[in-house]
């Protein structure tokens, strides 16, 4: 039955790939109660961010009201000469924007089909797991809410080299036996420390539990029925992906640019590989605002949206919410506008993504900032033009 089922949802996205969605809802700004001269500001910035060399291209979306207020196309995908303009078919590498619109929207809806809970161990769903903690004091269970807040005390990063040192191959089963076996960095629910390695742990909960892949799951109850027809791990099709960063003198394109996730995890990670394009995000960030639900499909409910889109109790010193991220450090993307109810995200190789519940709105930025190189910064960029777009609001 389980092969079937498998079966069924592979099938089911590779049809999804060749529909055509539903147009998003289009608005003007002023009926989306922006201003539109204000608005309009972002253009000259982004444009010369591309002349300064900080993105080769990029891709605006402004979501206000439950409509698309403001839609733009920027550059191209990369600075080769020839290359093509960046517009609505442009797919990017998104990073770390994996872990919010994959991993954790995957968490919270076993969290409501009552598979799992926030507060079970982690050593409920992964066998013989203990890591060794920092001290001999910590004896706090770790818990699934610890590793959607980065509070799980994990190391930042785990590198291919550090397995292969200590198992002579960097394949995932010995990259989970790393985790396993591997010392701790702080101790688990007292401190923040922001870290692929709770969302690579979430990944194998999910697949533990689901006992499908993380891109089959996402595929077959995320993107597929909310005709994110251009959202997945692993992408076939080429020709439309913004490239990123020269390795071995080739251009990462189709191939998920962080090594973690391209080395050792075949390119499907908890933290990273997920690609997509704008109008799919759009969707995804127009369910969140419309509680859980796009055309007429519910993807999570009220209780789950509210819940993943705050601080959990006790824990709002951190200034995470499950999957988000709404004061820690990291939030710089916001702007100095937005409500203190916001939360978003950023990625790596450029994209980020903020929603304001209590303006109704969300600020989707793509860019490829690490093509050719790992060397420009968007930073800034994101910072001001979310601050343009708050102002904008009447």
């Amino acid at each position: 039955m389980m092969i079937k089922v498998l079966l069924l949802v592979i099938v089911s996205w590779g049809i999804s790939v060749t529909t055509l969605a539903q147009p998003l809802p289009i608005s003007t700004p002023e009926q989306a109660g922006l201003d539109a001269e204000h608005l309009q500001r972002v253009d000259d910035l982004i444009e010369q961010a591309i002349a300064d060399r900080k993105t080769p291209g990029a891709a605006l979306m402004v979501i206000r009201d439950g409509m698309v207020a403001y839609r733009q196309f920027y550059g191209h995908l990369s600075y080769d000469a020839g290359a093509a303009k960046v517009d609505e078919r442009t797919v990017y590498d998104l990073a770390s924007l994996s872990k919010p619109i994959a991993t954790s929207t995957a968490i919270m809806q076993l969290v409501e089909r009552g598979k799992i809970s926030l507060t079970d161990a982690v050593s409920d769903h992964i066998e013989n797991f203990d890591p060794k903690r920092v001290d001999e004091d910590d004896n706090t269970t770790m818990r699934i809410k610890h590793l959607l807040t980065h509070t799980a005390g994990f190391p930042p990063i785990i590198t291919a080299e550090q397995v292969e040192e200590k198992f002579g191959e960097a394949d995932r089963k010995n990259f989970l036996k790393y985790i396993n076996e591997g010392k701790l960095r702080g101790k688990v629910g007292e401190s923040f420390i922001y870290s692929d390695i709770g969302f690579i742990t979430l990944q194998t909960i999910l697949e533990n539990v689901t006992g499908m892949t993380l891109h089959e799951y996402t595929a077959g109850h995320i993107f597929t029925p909310m005709e994110m027809n251009s959202t997945g791990f692993l992408p076939e099709e080429t020709d439309q992906i913004a490239p990123t960063e020269k390795i071995d003198g080739e251009y990462l394109t189709g191939i998920v640019h962080d090594p973690r996730a391209r080395e050792i995890m075949g390119g499907v990670a908890g933290h990273a590989g997920l690609f997509s394009n704008l109008d799919d995000i759009g969707r995804f960030a127009l369910m969140i605002l419309n509680e859980g639900e796009y055309d007429g499909r519910r993807i999570l409910s009220p209780a789950g949206v509210s819940k993943f889109s705050q601080m959990p109790y006790g824990m709002e010193e951190f200034g995470r919410a499950l999957g988000w991220d709404m004061h820690s450090a990291f939030s710089t993307n916001q702007g100095d506008l937005a409500s203190d109810a916001t939360y978003g995200h950023t990625g790596y190789t450029g994209p980020s993504i903020h929603i304001d519940p209590e303006a109704d709105l969300a600020v989707i930025l793509l860019t490829n900032r690490v093509h050719p190189d790992d060397t420009a910064s968007v930073v800034r960029l994101r910072r001001y033009v979310s601050n343009i777009v708050g102002a904008s609001v009447r």
